[in-house]
């Protein structure tokens, strides 16, 4: 608890980010305890988060994905707003925010993030 509360304050001073209630604090907490299983792995994520300036601990499955060179995805694919629109609505599912919700850009697959989104 006393590492997350820090990472808060890391969050605000860095990037001037706070969550704007205790029910998306609270959705933050759910999604590092989905990503990270114990105590120790949820600091070391934190700790990385923090050194590398992220605003978020990054899911573990990604960061294997980089370190062995391949994701799954192109980072420079091409996707139609239909596949990018779908790829939103299972990342919101997995997250368990509902059909629509906001939902952040952290949270957002990174081949989404880095695709080209044509019609």
């Amino acid at each position: 608890m006393a590492r997350w509360e820090e990472f808060k304050t890391y969050r605000w001073e860095e990037h001037k980010v706070k969550y704007k209630s205790p029910k998306t604090e609270q959705q933050a907490v759910n999604i590092l305890a989905k990503f990270y299983t114990n105590g120790k792995q949820c600091v070391d994520a934190l700790d990385t988060a923090t050194g590398k300036l992220w605003k978020f601990p990054v899911d573990p499955a990604d960061l294997a994905a980089k370190s062995n060179g391949f994701s799954g995805k192109p980072i420079d694919a091409t996707i139609t707003n239909r596949e990018y629109q779908a790829g939103l609505a299972k990342a919101r599912a997995d997250l368990g925010i509902p059909p629509g919700g906001l939902i952040l850009t952290e949270q957002i697959p990174e081949h989404l993030r880095k695709a080209k989104v044509i019609d």
